[in-house]
């Protein structure tokens, strides 16, 4: 298990539409809950997407997502995919959500058991909910955590060289019914056999 996450740091953000000044793309990566990114209000939705390059590929291991609440109201995404790509081309979707409700606590949060290789982010909405007449999504904040492809590569111990042990097969006396299928015939030529890595519990022997 990958422990040392950190916070990573988008080198440029982009979006489908914003409403600049005020709730502009950027302020959905700076670090501050009380600002968020607004998708344009549209009498007619079509889907919106905002998206973070980190500049290089990284490992995501978590994303968090925060909702903005005005007087008791919401315009977080209904229908929406987070997605990932290495190439901003081709989009590999990590989880979809249909009809979203909020935790009783912010943020929404999305933990991975095994880290995703990718140097793009992207939010995907394809169902907003209505001010009115008016469609709209908004989003306060967007945390994704992960780390350098190096770091990653060195926390992971290396077993492609992992040292065999040599031992005779005159002295094997493991009663494991698989080993029965090897028959040493009188006039075998005294070899050393290699054990590789293995299971604990459940010894794994390769003749040769």
């Amino acid at each position: 298990i990958y422990n040392n996450t950190r916070r990573l740091t988008p080198k440029t953000v982009t979006a489908s539409s914003e409403l600049s000044p005020f709730w502009s793309k950027t302020q959905a990566v700076d670090e501050n809950t009380s600002t968020f990114w607004s998708t344009t209000p549209a009498p007619f939705w079509n889907s919106e997407f905002i998206s973070l390059d980190f500049g290089e590929i990284k490992w995501i291991t978590s994303i968090n997502l925060y909702p903005l609440h005005i007087f008791s109201l919401n315009f977080f995404p209904l229908d929406f995919t987070i997605e990932s790509s290495t190439d901003n081309i081709s989009w590999y979707t990590i989880t979809a959500e249909q009809d979203y409700t909020l935790q009783t606590f912010p943020p929404e949060s999305w933990n991975f058991g095994t880290p995703y290789e990718a140097r793009y982010l992207r939010i995907y909405i394809t169902k907003a909910k209505t001010f009115f007449i008016f469609h709209l999504a908004q989003i306060a904040e967007i945390e994704v955590y992960g780390d350098d492809l190096a770091e990653y590569s060195t926390a992971v111990p290396d077993r492609s060289s992992t040292s065999l042990q040599a031992f005779d097969i005159n002295t094997i006396t493991d009663t494991d019914p698989s080993l029965d299928t090897y028959q040493k015939e009188e006039g075998d030529p005294a070899e050393s056999f290699f054990e590789p890595p293995t299971v604990p519990g459940k010894p794994v022997v390769t003749f040769k």
